[in-house]
């Protein structure tokens, strides 16, 4: 038997707040506790940033990624 070790992935791809289900790859917001079989990826379009406008828990094993050159900002406490 194979194991297989499925992760989903959640990718930011438009402009503006993290909450905006058009900013994201087919509407597909992560939940707002993220487990350790998935992955946030950031990658804005040009010139774009994404704004982190909501309570965010990633879990022991979970990723999230900012690609090269892209923009996350985290405001508030």
């Amino acid at each position: 038997p194979v194991n297989v070790y499925v992760v989903t992935t959640y990718t930011f791809t438009g402009n503006g707040n993290w909450s905006l289900p058009g900013n994201w790859l087919n509407y597909s917001i992560p939940p707002s506790h993220l487990s350790s079989n998935a992955e946030i990826i950031i990658n804005p379009i040009f010139n774009g940033e994404c704004f982190l406008n909501v309570t965010q828990t990633i879990y022991q094993g979970a990723k999230l990624t900012v690609q090269s050159g892209k923009i996350l900002r985290i405001t508030g406490n």
